[in-house]
């Protein structure tokens, strides 16, 4: 009996151990989450070139365009994300002034006399823009700011205005050059904030 006793405690261990040893699998706990964020970049219409993200030319070339004032479409230019609210672009300038290329002409313009911007979609037939300042403006593009209004990869449209420029203007900015071009500059820089 006392082999029946030792047989039935070590068949008790075994199956005790042998139901311990297997397991039926491990859990594990998956968290998936979302991040809301903006950002924006060059766009699929842009034209990278000389360390720019892209360059727009407006130029004047005959007295209609001086009366009448000069533009440049790029279509989608710029391309934002913005998950989780809506979203706005601002356009800031690098600086106040339209800043003279070369020797000729007068040194600076205030670009808000030249110089327009308007930021949207489909905006080919638009025939004015923004003036832009160092503080920048803002281009309202989703009327609302909630998870509805998110966007992945938004491709937008960008137009910039040379104004029409007076001939007392033109007379001074030239500021007796002779027959030679004069050329000035300024960079825009885009941001996009929450609406």
């Amino acid at each position: 009996t006392m082999k029946k006793l030792i047989l039935s405690v070590f068949i008790l261990f075994s199956l005790i151990f042998h139901a311990t040893a297997q397991t039926s699998g491990v859990k594990v706990k998956v968290n998936v989450n979302f991040n809301s964020f903006q950002s924006i970049e060059i766009g699929s219409g842009a034209n990278p070139q000389g360390g720019y993200d892209d360059v727009v030319n407006l130029t004047y070339a005959t007295a209609e365009d001086y009366r009448n004032g000069v533009s440049q479409y790029v279509a989608n230019q710029l391309k934002v994300s913005s998950v989780g609210t809506g979203y706005k672009v601002k356009a800031k300038l690098s600086n106040a002034n339209l800043t003279r290329v070369g020797s000729n002409g007068i040194a600076t313009i205030p670009a808000s006399d030249i110089l327009q911007v308007k930021v949207g979609k489909a905006i080919g037939a638009a025939t004015s823009g923004n003036t832009l300042s160092t503080g920048g403006h803002e281009f309202l593009l989703s009327s609302t700011s909630d998870g509805g209004s998110s966007v992945l990869a938004e491709e937008l449209d960008v137009k910039y205005f040379g104004l029409a420029i007076p001939e007392a203007k033109v007379k001074e900015y030239f500021n007796n050059v002779g027959k030679q071009n004069i050329a000035y500059t300024v960079d825009v820089t885009y941001e996009v904030v929450p609406n």
